[in-house]
């Protein structure tokens, strides 16, 4: 629930604005602060005042029209700060042809799959991540992913360490021969067997708090929706 303290009649500089056509529901940050322009992590997107879709913003209410040069766009609403909405929305997950390798998509910076590895060692780990960024402070080559150079072996630890951060790719491989690749919080895991993987996702449902999942009813190469009823629905296109 959004506080009323939090939302504003009118479109300022430093203020978050959600926008739709229609199909598209998105949310932008408008500012004078150059830097900004390399990411907020809070936002689908920045808009900068001088541009001319943050001319057209600067002044607009909820329920006025901006055109990006594609499309209209309503303003749904404005906040000094962004929301975060409650949801039950946990991701999707779908299985490959080969019931051994699992896609999962975790969501924005959500490494708790990570900690269902807990046990286990990482024997080699190849991991980018972008630079956090700090209000008011130029921030060099922020969208140049950096490799991380820490050495860690356990996966809870490691899912602390990226807490908090954007991550770009991971690529772990465990001493035991199962392996996790991540591209954008879009994860690729491969295990050994069905009951390694069992084992995994029941661990990682009781991290969630929910059902345990049970991936051998899933359709291979069919995504599923996961909610916090642990009840994994099939997405229709």
């Amino acid at each position: 629930m959004t506080e009323k303290s939090n939302t504003l009649e009118s479109i300022r500089i430093g203020t978050y604005i959600d926008i739709s056509n229609g199909s598209l529901y998105l949310s932008t940050y408008l500012t004078d602060f150059e830097p900004d322009l390399e990411g907020i992590d809070e936002a689908d997107f920045v808009t900068f005042h001088q541009d001319s879709f943050g001319k057209q913003l600067l002044g607009k209410k909820i329920n006025d029209i901006v055109n990006d040069g594609e499309s209209d766009f309503h303003i749904m609403a404005i906040y000094r700060k962004p929301v975060v909405e409650e949801s039950d929305y946990l991701g999707s997950i779908s299985l490959r042809d080969n019931p051994k390798v699992v896609e999962y998509h975790a969501g924005w910076k959500n490494y708790k799959i990570l900690e269902a590895f807990s046990g286990y060692q990482i024997g080699r780990a190849e991991i980018f991540y972008f630079k956090p960024r700090t209000p008011g402070k130029m921030i060099k080559d922020r969208n140049i992913p950096i490799l991380m150079k820490k050495k860690i072996a356990d996966p809870v630890e490691l899912s602390t360490f990226l807490s908090g951060r954007r991550l770009n790719t991971m690529d772990i491989r465990f001493l035991n021969g199962s392996y996790l690749r991540s591209k954008q919080y879009e994860y690729t895991l491969h295990f050994n067997s069905i009951t390694e993987r069992n084992e995994v996702f029941k661990k990682y449902c009781q991290l969630l708090g929910i059902e345990n999942i049970n991936l051998d009813l899933l359709i291979p190469e069919k995504p599923y929706i996961l909610n916090k009823t642990g009840h994994p629905e099939l997405f229709l296109y």
